[in-house]
C-alpha cells in the first residue's frame, strides 16, 4: 500500500518558511517556466507547489532524468546477481555486435555504459530499428573506461540490458521491486519506445515531480525504505559517487564536475543529482538530509544553471546542517502556503475576436504538402515515428470564449479547442502511438486577419505556436516550435500555404 509522505512546516524540520518563500520567488525571476517543485527534509515534505496549468498528479517528461531510473534497474539486477559491472556488452548482445568486434569492443563493459565511457563518440540513428547495431558498429575512439561522451543511446542500451536479462520492460521489471515499494504509481508512468520497440531508457520516461523525489529519497536513505532494503548500500555508494571525469562535456558548469552511474556530481561537496534537459532535477543533499525535485521548462538561452546557482548560493546556505527544529512562525508559514497554493504561469493573451472573422465563422483549408506534425518534433526524433504532415485544417470561430481548429493528420481529424477568453483549454487526444496525450491550448486575434494559437504539450517540455493569416481564398500558416536544437534561440519557424476547400 502506498504510504503518503508526511507534510510538515519548514520550521519543524529546521528551515525558515521565509527562506523557502524567497527561494521560490527567486526561481520565478530566472525566466524559466516553472512547472513543479517539492522539497523534502528528513523524508518529510516541507513545501510543494505546481504552477497552474501544471498539477501534482500530472505526468511530466523526465528527459534525461530517465537515465537514473534506468541505472536503478541495473542496480537491482546487480543486487540480484543477474549482471556484473565487468560483464561484456558483446556477450549480452551477441546478435547486435559485429562478427569481428575488435579488441576495444571486446573490452566494453556494463560499467563503461553506466559511466558514459564506452569510447564511442557518435550517436546512432535513433529513428532506425537498427540503432543498437549501429551503436556497436561505430568507431571506438578511446579505450573503454576512458573519456566521457554523453549519449542517450548508451542509456537506452542499458534499458535493453534489462530486457535481455529479464524479458521485461523497464516499468514491468521495476514495478514490484521499486515502484510498489517506495510508493510510485506504476500505472501512471509511461515510457517512449525506440523504433525497434525497446524502451527509450535515455529520455523517454514520464513521471510526476513526487515520483522523482521518492526515487532520490531512496538514494538519500542509502537504499532503505520503510525499514526495507530496496537497493544495496554498495550500489547506492557507487552510483552516487564520482566514477568518471566530465571535463569533455560541453553543457552547463555543473555538468563538468563528474559523473556517477547515470547521475551527476554537483558544485557543493557530496551533492549529486538526477538531471534531465530543460531543468528536470532531483537533487540529493546528504549532509542536509534533503531532496529537491523540480520540473520546469528552462529554454535554451535561459540555462538551467541559473536554477542550480540559486539553490547552491541562495538556498543551501540558509539550510543549516544538523538543525532539526525551529520555533514555528505561523505568519511566515501562512504566507508560504498561500504562495504555493496560488502558483500560476502567466495567463494566455486575451484580445476580443475579430469582427471580420465572425462573418465567416466556419472554414476549411487544404494545405500544401508538408512534413508538419501535431506532436513535438522531439518525439519523432526519439522514437522513429514518422511525420505524415498536416493535410487540412478546419476552423470554427462561431463561439465567443473558444475557437476550434481541427487538424487532419495521417487521414484522421484531431480537435484542438482553444480558449480565447484569457484562459487555455485542456485537450486530451493526440496520436495513440505517442505517450503525451494532453495539451493546453489558447488563442487570440492579433489583428482582423491573424489568429494565433498556442499549444502547450502539458506533459512535456515542448510547445508550438501557430499563426494563421487569412487572405481571401489563401491561408498562410507559420509554425514556431520551441526547444528544438536548430538555432541559438532553440526555436524552429516554418511556413506553408493553404487554399480554401469548398464544401
Amino acid at each position: 500500500m502506498r504510504r503518503e509522505l508526511e507534510r510538515v512546516s519548514p520550521e519543524s524540520v529546521g528551515i525558515h518558511s521565509r527562506d523557502v518563500l524567497h527561494f521560490v520567488e527567486e526561481l520565478e525571476k530566472t525566466g524559466a517556466q516553472m512547472h513543479g517543485l517539492m522539497i523534502l527534509r528528513y523524508g518529510k515534505v516541507l513545501a510543494e507547489g505546481w504552477w497552474s496549468p501544471y498539477a501534482p498528479g500530472l505526468r511530466h517528461g523526465c528527459q534525461s532524468l530517465t537515465k537514473t531510473y534506468t541505472s536503478t534497474a541495473i542496480g537491482l539486477l546487480y543486487d540480484e546477481g543477474k549482471v556484473t559491472l565487468d560483464e561484456r556488452l558483446m556477450d549480452i548482445f551477441p546478435e547486435e555486435t559485429p562478427k569481428d568486434p575488435g579488441e576495444r569492443l571486446r573490452r566494453m563493459t556494463v560499467k563503461d555504459a553506466l559511466c558514459m565511457s564506452t569510447g564511442i563518440y557518435q550517436f546512432p540513428d535513433l529513428t532506425s530499428k537498427e540503432w543498437l547495431k549501429q551503436y556497436f558498429a561505430a568507431p571506438i575512439l578511446k579505450e573503454p573506461g576512458e573519456g566521457f561522451f554523453y549519449c542517450s543511446a548508451t542509456s537506452s542500451l542499458l534499458a535493453a540490458v534489462v530486457r535481455e536479462k529479464t524479458g521485461q520492460s523497464l516499468i514491468e521489471y521495476l514495478r514490484p521491486r521499486l515502484f510498489e515499494k517506495i510508493g510510485i504509481d506504476a500505472d501512471n508512468l509511461r515510457i517512449l519506445k525506440m523504433a525497434d520497440g525497446r524502451d527509450n531508457g535515455g529520455g523517454g520516461l514520464f513521471s510526476t515531480t513526487e515520483d522523482n523525489a521518492r526515487l532520490m529519497q531512496l538514494y538519500l536513505n542509502q537504499g532503505m525504505w520503510d525499514k526495507e532494503r530496496i537497493l544495496s548500500e554498495e550500489w547506492v555508494r557507487m552510483a552516487s559517487s564520482f566514477q568518471n571525469a566530465t571535463t569533455e562535456d560541453q553543457g552547463i558548469e555543473d555538468c563538468r564536475l563528474g559523473y556517477g552511474f547515470q547521475m551527476w556530481m554537483c558544485r557543493p561537496k557530496g551533492v549529486y543529482r538526477a538531471d534531465g534537459a530543460y531543468g528536470q532535477y532531483a537533487i540529493v543533499f546528504p549532509e542536509l538530509d534533503m531532496v529537491i525535485s523540480i520540473n520546469e521548462l528552462a529554454q535554451l538561452g535561459i540555462w538551467p544553471q541559473k536554477i542550480l546557482d540559486i539553490i547552491w548560493d541562495e538556498f543551501m546556505p540558509k539550510v543549516a546542517a544538523g538543525v532539526s527544529y525551529l520555533p514555528e512562525d505561523e505568519d511566515a508559514h501562512r504566507k508560504l502556503q498561500e504562495k504555493m497554493k496560488g502558483l500560476t504561469l502567466a495567463r494566455p493573451t486575451y484580445r476580443p475576436q475579430s469582427k471580420d472573422a465572425k462573418k465567416e465563422p466556419v472554414s476549411r483549408w487544404r494545405l500544401e504538402e508538408n512534413g508538419w506534425s501535431i506532436l513535438p518534433s522531439m518525439y519523432h526524433n526519439m522514437t522513429g515515428l514518422k511525420s505524415s504532415g498536416i493535410s487540412e485544417i478546419r476552423f470554427d470561430f462561431s463561439r465567443t470564449e473558444t475557437a476550434e481548429a481541427v487538424f487532419v493528420y495521417a487521414g484522421e481529424p484531431y480537435h484542438f479547442l482553444a480558449g480565447t477568453d484569457g484562459n487555455g483549454r485542456y485537450n486530451e487526444r493526440l496520436l495513440k502511438e505517442c505517450v503525451p496525450q494532453l495539451t493546453y491550448v489558447s488563442g487570440f486575434w492579433e489583428d482582423e486577419q491573424t489568429f494565433k494559437m498556442h499549444l502547450d504539450y502539458i506533459e512535456t517540455c515542448f510547445e508550438k505556436e501557430f499563426t494563421f493569416v487569412f487572405e481571401k481564398d489563401i491561408i498562410r500558416i507559420e509554425m514556431d516550435e520551441a526547444n528544438v536544437s536548430v538555432n541559438d534561440l532553440g526555436h524552429s519557424r516554418k511556413q506553408v500555404y493553404g487554399h480554401r476547400k469548398k464544401e
